[in-house]
């Protein structure tokens, strides 16, 4: 099954290293939540796109 950007989202959020062995970025530590939740969903949608995404045309912006 594949995951959802909203589970990328949190497990970056929370800080975990590896999701289904991916290497994940460190959370941005510094702003408000705002923009540390959207810093970590831009990367999300980026990990989603090169990895879990069917056909590449149709990326997810």
């Amino acid at each position: 099954m594949k995951p959802t950007i909203e589970q990328l989202t949190s497990a970056i959020l929370s800080n975990k290293e590896f999701f289904q062995n991916i290497k994940l970025p460190v959370p941005q530590k510094y702003g408000t939540f705002y923009q540390c939740r959207s810093y970590a969903k831009f990367c999300a949608t980026r990990i989603f796109n090169e990895n879990f995404k069917d056909n590449k045309s149709e990326e997810v912006h």
